[in-house]
């Protein structure tokens, strides 16, 4: 599509929201930097958390200016924006391919996946197990 004036661009927003942040984060991350262990943007040399460092609205600008006609040649490219920080990540490789004549079903998906794409794929963060 780009040789037709359109972009596609991937923005990973960092910003701290009453569902990014909670309470317990919150104090996980004061404790840590209180030790002097390095913490994520937002959290100050004394260790308090600075919500404002995190705020949405940080990334807005970059949003903005991503699409105007200024970026018009900034096309196919992973962006990581939080507070001041704007990053290029690396693009993507292909490790491993599927492939079927036509289309895929779900139940071959259920069956082939697991034993191809999916071997050695660990979700990093699982849903929490119900109590």
């Amino acid at each position: 599509m780009g040789k037709y004036g359109v972009t596609c661009n991937a923005i990973r927003p960092g910003a701290a929201t009453r569902l990014t942040v909670t309470p317990e984060l919150k104090a996980a991350m004061e404790r840590k930097a209180a030790q002097g262990i390095d913490g994520p943007t937002g959290t100050t040399p004394t260790g308090e958390f600075d919500i404002s460092a995190l705020d949405p609205d940080m990334v807005a600008p970059f949003v903005v200016w991503l699409a105007g006609d200024e970026s018009g040649n900034v096309n196919g490219y992973d962006f990581g924006v939080s507070s001041g920080d704007i990053q290029l990540y690396s693009q993507p490789q292909v490790i491993k391919t599927i492939f079927k004549k036509g289309r895929w079903t779900v139940d071959e998906l259920v069956e082939v996946f697991p034993k191809t794409l999916g071997v050695n794929l660990v979700n990093p963060s699982p849903p929490a197990t119900p109590k």
